[in-house]
């Protein structure tokens, strides 16, 4: 590694991290949470990039799992979720996917609640959001150790406005982003192998494998049928793509500093 690369890294890690003060600020609501929930006698698991220790510095959320019965019907779920939040959560707010679910503060921690059906695998999910857990039990032991690589690597991808699976974006998950650096091992790796990849790459996590598919596809390791990349638009794959020999070629901190987002004809004709 030149040293003008590994002086770059290390002011792009000090941009990623969290300061001290900020996971001082997580433990202490994440105490108080757990308190809050454990009381409440529930089934619940600390998930996402809060659980693994993966979230970048200014963006901590603390995302809850509430396991439901298979029995209990999405009414069910629905209230009882909106009154563990009232009980829980301060600034307590309801949002919508495919199932409600509750976002509030605890002190001063954003935080959602988000219920769902306990499963037996992940070919088993009644909802989307069933998947989760699995996602987060595969990924826990997995990213320890890579947790600065996936920081980067966020960091890169938030930079240049392509982090987050959301419509408005169709950029790479956090998830994606965990599972990519647990196969390639390290942020560099990653984007020295994502210079060589095609529309047609399909990366098989859990095997160790890459190969020629159909189209751009990284198979979930918790469920083989899913496409974890499937929210990637192409052009996003591509700019990652040319985003990474660019980067290669002349490495700067400039990449992992927010860039001015380009504004869509279609995010125009709705303002």
């Amino acid at each position: 590694m030149s040293t003008s690369l590994k002086e770059v890294l290390e002011r792009a890690a000090e941009l990623s991290t969290p300061d001290e003060a900020e996971v001082e600020m997580a433990k202490r609501a994440e105490k108080i949470l757990r308190e809050r929930l454990e009381s409440l006698s529930l089934d619940f698991i600390f998930v996402g990039s809060y659980a693994r220790n993966t979230w970048l510095r200014g963006n901590l959320e603390i995302d809850v799992f509430i396991l439901f019965s298979k029995e209990a019907s999405k009414k069910e779920l629905e209230e009882k979720t909106i009154e563990i939040g009232r009980r829980v959560l301060e600034e307590m707010e309801i949002r919508y996917a495919e199932h409600p679910y509750v976002h509030g503060k605890v002190c001063g921690v954003e935080v959602d609640i988000v219920p769902c059906y306990k499963v037996e695998s992940a070919e088993k999910i009644i909802s989307a959001v069933d998947r989760t857990p699995f996602h987060h039990e595969w990924l826990k032991d997995r990213v320890k150790g890579k947790e600065l690589e996936i920081r980067l690597l966020k960091k890169f991808l938030k930079a240049n406005n392509i982090y987050g699976a959301e419509y408005k974006v169709k950029g790479f998950s956090g998830y994606l982003c965990e599972l990519l650096i647990v196969f390639y091992g390290s942020f560099i790796d990653c984007l020295k192998n994502a210079t060589k990849w095609t529309r047609r790459t399909v990366i098989d996590v859990k095997n160790g494998t890459v190969r020629s598919g159909d189209c751009f596809f990284v198979v979930d390791p918790v469920d083989e049928r899913r496409n974890v990349a499937a929210n990637l638009s192409i052009d996003n794959l591509a700019k990652f793509v040319q985003l990474s020999r660019e980067f290669l070629r002349n490495p700067s901190l400039d990449f992992f500093i927010p860039r001015k987002k380009e504004v869509s004809l279609e995010e125009m004709k709705e303002k």
